[in-house]
């Protein structure tokens, strides 16, 4: 039987101590100066979350320890997938392992799916040191972390990733109609039109806007959320805005753009 015990650092020459409980004992023995413990950092991961933590909002990136609508499930699968441990075909591949999909058991009616399900049969039985990249089950494509949370082509999962941006997109709106810029003109690609909240214009660039851009050209830029500073929603005609625009000496429209 095991037991997690720790010596004391300034006499090590001494016994270990046992914990008495593997909760609050467990955590007032780890250590306090550094969050990485004894872990080893010259890793691709641990550079580059070196690289990026000062830049990374401490109170936003840990929000879900204190959000009681976000699950531990949830929590735990962001945080494998950062460190490049969530499980799929090219992380078994990685590992040595082999990799049974659960994804292979189930009946896709789409039109991938006579590819998934050969993917499937040879996801099965290929070896863990195929030479190479380890297929997606549901398919096909090169498998990993980023492809299962925002890349699968399977009809199913890509309706969850565009629900998922649609449902970001109008949270990260909420939060700017309620500021300085909540009454100017907007535009916002998420969800359906009819859905649209009531001081959003629209989903696509208008034609004003861009007078000099092909109506086939125009309508496939689709920016999550385009505001126009000093152009008042409320006061932008149907057809055209020329006569809204700042008169020479003027203070200037400003775009924001969130992509």
């Amino acid at each position: 039987m095991c037991w997690p015990c720790k010596r004391n650092p300034e006499a090590p020459e001494r016994a270990p101590y046992y914990m008495s409980n593997l909760n609050s004992s467990i955590k007032a023995a780890v250590m306090k100066s550094a969050e990485t413990g004894y872990s080893n950092q010259n890793t691709l991961y641990g550079e580059l979350h070196d690289k990026i933590r000062p830049h990374v909002d401490a109170k936003s990136s840990n929000h879900m320890w204190t959000d009681t609508h976000t699950p531990f499930s949830q929590i735990r699968a962001v945080l494998k997938y950062r460190w490049g441990v969530l499980w799929n075909a090219r992380t078994a591949q990685r590992m040595g392992m082999h990799y049974k999909p659960w994804g292979c058991q189930s009946k896709d009616n789409n039109k991938n799916n006579n590819k998934s399900q050969a993917t499937c049969k040879a996801a099965k039985h290929a070896p863990p040191n195929m030479t190479m990249i380890a297929p997606c089950p549901l398919c096909g494509h090169p498998d990993g972390g980023t492809h299962t949370l925002a890349g699968c082509q399977n009809a199913h999962l890509k309706a969850l990733y565009i629900r998922r941006h649609d449902d970001a997109v109008k949270i990260i709106h909420k939060s700017i109609s309620k500021g300085s810029k909540g009454g100017c003109y907007t535009i916002m690609d998420a969800g359906r039109a009819a859905d649209l909240p009531e001081e959003v214009a629209g989903k696509r660039l208008p034609s004003w806007l861009l007078p000099n851009v092909d109506d086939s050209e125009r309508l496939k830029l689709r920016p999550d959320i385009l505001i126009i500073e000093g152009l008042n929603a409320s006061k932008v005609p149907n057809a055209d805005v020329s006569c809204l625009r700042p008169k020479s000496g003027g203070s200037d429209w400003q775009l924001g753009l969130s992509t």
